[in-house]
């Protein structure tokens, strides 16, 4: 079953609100619904939940009448394939156990198949990185597919940590976010001058932190070509 299949079961349409999850074959297919009533002009939302895994067409035909939607309207997000042993891997340096513990979760609701590996200090990340330590015996051809990077970090700051990446040849191709509650603009300059990919200032919010996190997985998961090295 390819995308036009899937998008044959549903009425294609704008698409807001929750999403569930829809595997055709080998391909995992991110549905984002709307339930329409019969006049049409009313838009019911799927409340926020767990995803739902569809593994034929059936199965999803059935929920979509038990849970009463006459008709739907559907965006598809095509995600990794399920049949992918590999996992994708995520280092987030942090230390803050509140932003931790929401990043762990957002990044399992988005892919069961992502391995996020939690440093709480530059120390420690670069002991990682570059396989010292504790880390030692680890193979250094084993690389993250992107670094979630805070800058107020103990022992060895963000800059100082992304300044080593870049200098390797071995990490200076990895994708580094840095992910930061300051706006100052001295720490954005010098994040992008010394080859940080994007900045992104932590929202206050837990739904806007939420929403944040889900649009970087999304991007540097399922929409970004990967470095060879990577793959």
């Amino acid at each position: 079953m390819n995308e036009r299949d899937v998008r044959l079961l549903f009425e294609a349409g704008h698409w807001s609100g929750a999403s569930v999850i829809y595997i055709a074959e080998d391909k995992a297919w991110r549905v984002y619904i709307n339930a329409l009533e019969k006049d049409e002009q009313e838009t019911l939302t799927l409340k926020a939940g767990s995803p739902r895994n569809f593994k034929t067409s059936d199965t999803a035909i059935h929920w979509c009448h038990e849970i009463g939607f006459k008709k739907i309207a559907v965006h598809l997000s095509p995600t990794m394939p399920v049949s992918h042993q590999k996992s994708l891997k995520i280092v987030l340096v942090e230390d803050n156990p509140d932003d931790i513990e929401l990043t762990l979760r957002v990044f399992q609701k988005l892919n069961a198949n992502i391995d996020v590996l939690v440093l709480e200090d530059g120390a420690e990340a670069t002991d990682f990185l570059f396989a010292k330590g504790k880390y030692q015996s680890r193979q250094k051809s084993e690389l993250p597919r992107i670094i979630l990077l805070d800058l107020k970090l103990p022992k060895l700051d963000g800059h100082d940590v992304l300044k080593q990446i870049r200098a390797d040849d071995a990490t200076k191709h990895i994708p580094v976010v840095i992910l930061s509650s300051s706006l100052e603009d001295n720490d954005i300059l010098l994040s992008y001058e010394l080859g940080s990919n994007s900045y992104i200032n932590k929202p206050t919010s837990y739904a806007a932190f939420s929403s944040a996190l889900e649009e970087i997985g999304h991007y540097w998961l399922n929409i970004n070509t990967a470095d060879c090295n990577d793959t």
